[in-house]
């Protein structure tokens, strides 16, 4: 089966998009099928993200590439519909229901240009594709009750996937200090504003807790800046990293620390737990579905500094929880490695042949 895969992103894994692309280029390839992927490389990055779904499709025509089925990324997938082929769409969260966070919490200033684009318009190859397709590959619970009940999506076709980890070595050396790692860009949608509240507090108050903020995307100096001057000593930024940097510093922590106000489902979050630290995460999508709270980590309510600073306060109080949550978490993502998370995805697209 000749699969072809089409997603605004490099076929790279640098970002946690990439590397799901690249895990599953691997897995269609394991199991005998061709695939061939459209991306930023092949379109170039100024076309508007809007109309990447057009500019693939000229790009199939313009190269008549032939294919046996599509697998689409959702905000292009409404323009990829070819009548004799199937498609598969997948969404790493579901970007209006992320629109409509945005709003009600009112983390990132819209311009006026993006004010005045109505959501009809924006979103439009983003339902047709979820209509028209065979199967849509949702990462969360949330997604999927969003599409059934909101937009009448039938049920029978979608379908939740997941992410993979990869088996590092996760002994953890001496260390009477507890680290927290947060791994996501340094922007407000993944709470950085609740990180700089809380943190400032915590490492003040407890004075043997360090914190790893890595893969920021952002200068140390720029992180930094908000931090009290009298605890960045104990905060190490790592704005990008190598697959043994990634090692090593998930190695040094025992909590991962995830504010964010809307995700998909994390890679990070799920190499974290893989790696027996406690998660402490926010109560939403798809950390609602891997995270039972003082089971096998700790939620917080969504963008609520005080409740995540309470979360964390009692967790330090009581130390022998993060090893038990950790192996607790651990054990719960025992299965998702990537060649077998990936390889489901496989069976999804074959099935739809």
């Amino acid at each position: 089966m000749r699969i072809l895969h089409v997603a605004a992103v490099d076929l790279l894994p640098n970002s946690g998009m990439g590397r799901i692309s690249c895990e599953w280029n691997a897995a269609f390839l394991r199991a005998g099928h061709e695939f061939q992927h459209i991306g930023l490389k092949e379109i170039g990055p100024s076309v508007h993200p809007l109309l990447f779904g057009l500019a693939a499709r000229n790009f199939i025509n313009r190269n008549k590439i032939a294919f046996d089925l599509i697998l689409a990324h959702e905000p292009a997938s409404g323009f990829l519909y070819f009548r004799n082929s199937p498609m598969v769409v997948f969404s790493h969260g579901i970007e209006e229901r992320a629109w409509k966070i945005q709003g009600h919490f009112g983390f990132m200033k819209r311009s006026l240009k993006s004010r005045l684009v109505p959501e009809a318009i924006r979103f439009y190859s983003n339902t047709s594709g979820f209509r028209r397709c065979s199967v849509a590959l949702l990462s969360n619970s949330d997604d999927l009750a969003f599409l059934a009940d909101e937009k009448g999506i039938a049920k029978d076709k979608l379908r939740i996937f997941y992410n993979g980890y990869y088996p590092f070595d996760e002994v953890k050396g001496d260390n009477a200090a507890i680290t927290f790692l947060y791994n996501a860009t340094w922007i407000p949608r993944k709470g950085i504003d609740l990180m700089y509240t809380v943190f400032n507090k915590l490492l003040i108050k407890h004075d043997t807790i360090k914190l790893i903020l890595a893969g920021t995307g952002a200068s140390s100096g720029e992180v930094l800046s908000r931090f009290h001057e009298e605890v960045r000593g104990r905060i190490n930024v790592i704005s990008s990293f190598s697959p043994d940097q990634e090692r090593r510093f998930y190695r040094d922590a025992q909590v991962f620390i995830m504010p964010s106000f809307f995700e998909g489902q994390s890679v990070a979050l799920t190499q974290a737990m893989a790696m027996g630290l406690c998660p402490v995460v926010s109560d939403n999508c798809g950390q609602k579905d891997f995270v039972k709270h003082q089971h096998n980590g700790l939620q917080f309510k969504t963008g609520d500094a005080a409740d995540m600073e309470k979360e964390i306060d009692w967790l330090l109080q009581n130390p022998d929880r993060i090893i038990l949550m950790g192996k607790n978490a651990k054990e719960s993502v025992r299965h998702l490695t990537w060649e077998r998370a990936a390889s489901e995805v496989v069976l999804t697209c074959e099935s739809v042949f």
